[in-house]
């Protein structure tokens, strides 16, 4: 007789968690879009965002194959362990990156690089470069 560690969930309860996951997952990917689009030099910004929806795709391919390796190795909440400590992970990874918010998007590479750091007056009127005043720090 097989044993599961399964909980007594309402229905009502399980098809509300599911709706609002799927909410949040729409939600993360027009985050991403335009996250990615930002964030990217304009020179790369394509090949940028085509990467990234590459490895949405490859996450794609590899999720059904991630559930029956649970089956297969009999530990079934195995893709759930696995995507959400994922998922947990990029959250928190993507509290690193740098605010996007009333600054110009970076031209070149070189943009890309200094884009959210902290750069003083000094090597700003060496490079020339005042796209980012609202980073310069006195």
């Amino acid at each position: 007789m097989k044993k599961y560690l399964i909980l007594e969930v309402p229905l009502g309860a399980i098809i509300a968690l599911t709706m609002f996951g799927k909410l949040c997952i729409s939600m993360s990917f027009k985050v991403v879009y335009q996250f990615t689009s930002e964030l990217m030099p304009t020179i790369i910004r394509t090949i940028g965002l085509s990467t990234g929806s590459m490895c949405a795709r490859i996450g794609a391919v590899l999720a059904p194959i991630v559930y029956d390796l649970g089956k297969y190795i009999k530990f079934h909440p195995l893709a759930l362990i696995i995507f959400g400590s994922c998922s947990i992970l990029c959250a928190f990874l993507s509290l690193m990156l740098p605010e996007t918010r009333d600054r110009n998007l970076p031209e070149t590479i070189e943009d890309g690089e200094n884009f959210g750091k902290k750069i003083n007056n000094n090597e700003m009127t060496k490079k020339g470069n005042f796209n980012n005043e609202m980073e310069m720090v006195s």
